[in-house]
């Protein structure tokens, strides 16, 4: 079923290293014609949320992978995101009152 990646707002990439290549189908496709057959040891990157993409019916054997999805500046934006929280809490204490 291809798909967009539903990430969070700060992650960046998603990766695929494949662990295995003894097998029949599993290749990882994107809506736009590429289609990467699997290799053993072949690492792909890229945007899980612009690109679509999927991954074609494993017919023999199993598909080994390590699926991995990077972030940018999540520590910055965890901060933010806290600031805003504890900023909305304070004020609604303070209309309580």
């Amino acid at each position: 079923n291809p798909h967009y990646d539903g990430a969070q707002d700060y992650t960046t990439l998603a990766s695929i290293i494949y662990l295995n290549d003894n097998f029949i189908g599993g290749e990882t496709y994107f809506t736009d014609g590429i289609i990467f057959t699997p290799r053993q040891g072949r690492l792909i990157l890229f945007d899980g949320q612009y690109y679509e993409h999927g991954v074609h019916e494993v017919q023999t054997h199993e598909r080994y992978v390590v699926a991995a999805w990077y972030k940018k500046e999540a520590k910055r934006f965890e901060r933010r995101i806290w600031k805003e929280r504890r900023r909305k809490i304070q004020h609604m204490e303070r209309m309580s009152q």
